[in-house]
């Protein structure tokens, strides 16, 4: 399988943010170098599902996790290999094609990498919390899906761009801030105002 060209620019982006960083690293620019490393290291993430085949893996692992959920709730639904499947409707049968930017890989990837570059955590608790962050933003998409094909089950083809556009991505985003805010903004916070009441903010 060959490489795409968005690929390569991808990681060409992320070799140029990662030297980038080891400067500001060594000049002590420390906001300058947590983004440089933490958009490297989510470029390389992306580049790297997509050289091995594992974003591939992950989209046909939640079309059969949604397929054979929709399935047990009572809503009849068929995977059809690599990463869709059909389910029913008022009017007959609707096909659900997940791709990249539906995968939630993109997000994990962007969690992952802020909390790897995150001053505040050390590194056993920065691998427990990207290993938690996420398992749940996973377990988030796969709720906006299905909530997806709840809405189209029941009110037909017309309400999927309303489920999708709108009220499925509501869901999985203000799932996500709230997930960013709990790992990341809320100890930042924390971590600030010790810092004051201490006397040791700089």
């Amino acid at each position: 399988m060959g490489i795409s060209s968005g690929t390569i620019m991808t990681l060409i982006f992320s070799a140029l943010l990662f030297f980038i960083s080891l400067i500001a690293h060594r000049k002590r620019w420390w906001l300058t170098f947590y983004v440089t490393g933490s958009v490297a290291f989510m470029a390389a993430m992306i580049a790297s599902f997509i050289l091995t085949g594992f974003d591939i893996t992950i989209m046909s692992i939640e079309a059969q996790n949604i397929a054979g959920t929709a399935t047990l709730l009572g809503i009849k639904s068929v995977y059809l290999p690599p990463n869709a499947f059909i389910f029913q409707d008022p009017t007959g049968w609707s096909i659900f094609g997940i791709g990249f930017e539906c995968s939630s890989l993109i997000e994990i990837s962007v969690l992952i990498s802020l909390l790897i570059f995150y001053p505040g955590y050390s590194r056993k608790s920065k691998v427990r919390y990207a290993f938690i962050g996420a398992t749940m933003t996973y377990m988030a998409n796969l709720i906006r899906m299905f909530t997806i094909i709840y809405i189209v089950n029941i009110f037909g083809k017309s309400a999927v761009y309303i489920a999708h556009a709108i009220i499925g991505k509501l869901i999985f985003f203000l799932f996500v801030i709230l997930l960013y805010w709990y790992l990341l903004t809320r100890p930042t916070v924390n971590l600030v105002r010790n810092r004051i009441k201490a006397g040791k903010f700089e």
